[in-house]
């Protein structure tokens, strides 16, 4: 086992140069290349390289000396261990490292500030957390599962991430910005004014958006469940057999929906605007919701109570059939070309267009008005 000592103080760089009055200098390090932990810390930027042989690392003469290479157990730790006079001084990209790739990871601890960039990382199965102003930007190419967590203002950027099973969290204004493909399940939990922009594709996907967050994906599965709540924003595409589709407190979607069933649910004060394409949608909406949706339904079972509000004049959903259950002061406005059922029950009223028969009945000064 390689000690602490020999790694800082004993390995011989292969270069030195300086090249400036601070100067910087180069180090060569050799190392087992057979790791299965990588953690790394302070503001220290990482190249994953499947070309290099040998750990390098670059930096400035006076921070050099305090770069820490450790190896215990398969696990190996790049940190800073600066003195408490010089930590405010240090910034990220100040010591770069190229490190090269192992077949064995399993484990990546970002902390600090840092960076890693380089190839593409593949493993059978590896966990990923990012904390404290981390940045990762590469892809992942992982045979099984992957479980990735970033938090404090860190991101996860890239072009393709690949996994069977992803389970992904994002917290405290941190970014996630790659696209996916997942083979079978992956569950996605984005809170704390996070931001998750994304293309992915799965065979079942969950997503929870929550808090001030962001959400700007395109989703395509089998199954989707799709969570947002607080005063998040959600702008999706989305595609599969059956959505179900939930949103809360002051949540806002822009959407695209092509399903065979369509399940939503509003509460709260959530906005949702946009366009279905579905054979059957099921639809229900209370407190001050609004569900401003156009397109084509073929079958559509509303719900609305409360202040709740199902398209408008100028964005109006067309069925065949309608079937609602309308109370409070609740209004729903709708294009029907065969049959509408139900009850307007309260103050609600119901505006719908087209050639359908009305077998709405009116309870209370519940209204009905054909136009």
């Amino acid at each position: 086992m390689l000690s602490l000592a020999y790694l800082t103080a004993c390995a011989s760089p292969q270069t030195t140069t300086n090249d400036t009055a601070d100067g910087i200098e180069t180090k060569e390090i050799n190392i087992n290349r057979s790791y299965t932990e990588l953690n790394i810390s302070t503001a220290i930027d990482v190249e994953y390289s499947n070309t290099a042989s040998q750990l390098i690392l670059t930096g400035s003469t006076k921070y050099i000396p305090y770069v820490k290479v450790t190896e215990q157990n398969r696990k190996l730790r790049i940190y800073l261990e600066l003195p408490n006079d010089m930590q405010q001084h240090i910034n990220a990209g100040n010591i770069q490292v190229v490190l090269p790739t192992s077949k064995a990871l399993q484990t990546i601890q970002l902390s600090g500030a840092c960076r890693l960039t380089g190839n593409e990382i593949k493993a059978e199965k590896l966990y990923l957390t990012a904390s404290g102003a981390c940045s990762v930007e590469m892809d992942f190419d992982i045979a099984h599962s992957l479980q990735a967590n970033t938090s404090g203002t860190s991101s996860l950027n890239g072009q393709n991430l690949k996994a069977d099973n992803l389970d992904l969290s994002a917290s405290g204004a941190s970014k996630v910005n790659t696209d996916f493909q997942i083979t079978s399940r992956m569950s996605a939990n984005v809170s704390g004014a996070s931001n998750f922009n994304g293309a992915v594709k799965a065979e079942s996907i969950l997503m929870q958006v929550s808090g001030a967050s962001h959400s700007n994906s395109t989703l395509s599965a089998n199954s989707i469940h799709l969570n947002v709540s607080g005063a998040s924003n959600d702008n999706s595409t989305i595609s599969a057999p059956t959505v179900n589709f939930k949103l809360s407190g002051n949540s806002a979607s822009t959407t695209s929906i092509t399903a065979e069933q369509a399940n939503l649910n509003l509460s709260g004060a959530s906005d949702i605007q946009g366009s279905v394409k579905v054979q059957e949608l099921q639809l229900q909406a209370t407190s001050n919701s609004f569900a401003n949706l156009k397109g084509k339904a073929d079958h559509c079972n509303a719900m609305l109570s409360g202040a709740a509000q199902l398209s408008s004049r100028s964005a109006m959903l067309e069925t065949q059939t309608f079937h609602c259950e309308a109370s409070g002061n609740s209004k729903a406005y709708i294009r029907c070309n065969s049959k509408v059922t139900g009850t307007a029950n309260g103050a609600s009223t119901l505006y719908f267009y087209g050639n359908a028969t009305n077998q709405i009945v009116t309870k209370s000064a519940g209204k009905v008005i054909h136009k």
